[in-house]
């Protein structure tokens, strides 16, 4: 799925039942995923587990995102238990939901 810069995305707190992986492109958002406030931007990577509480605040005009959207069932062929998402580093509760990453691994991404 790609946000096209302009959409407006929703200002309402809400949770999921889907895991989602992002890489903001362009432009600027406030995440605050559960209690903590996160600043997007170009090369960051977003990871958000269903259990995440988001609330997009303060977006710029020219925000856009490509995100990959999945849940625990996609998983459940490859390994006998789909829990083991939750089980990983940057799905697992307390985890940091955003991270910058450097250019080179920015270029990397979709390659």
């Amino acid at each position: 799925m790609v946000s096209p810069p302009g959409r407006q995305l929703t200002n309402i707190p809400y949770r999921t039942t889907f895991y989602a992986v992002g890489l903001c492109r362009a432009g600027t958002v406030v995440l605050k995923a559960n209690r903590d406030h996160y600043q997007v931007a170009p090369g960051t990577l977003i990871l958000l587990g269903p259990e995440v509480l988001r609330h997009w605040q303060q977006q710029s005009a020219d925000y856009h995102t490509e995100a990959m959207f999945f849940t625990e069932t996609f998983f459940s062929a490859p390994y006998t238990d789909p829990t083991r998402l939750r089980q990983l580093p940057f799905f697992h509760a307390q985890a940091t939901r955003v991270m910058p990453l450097s250019s080179t691994e920015t270029a990397q991404v979709g390659q």
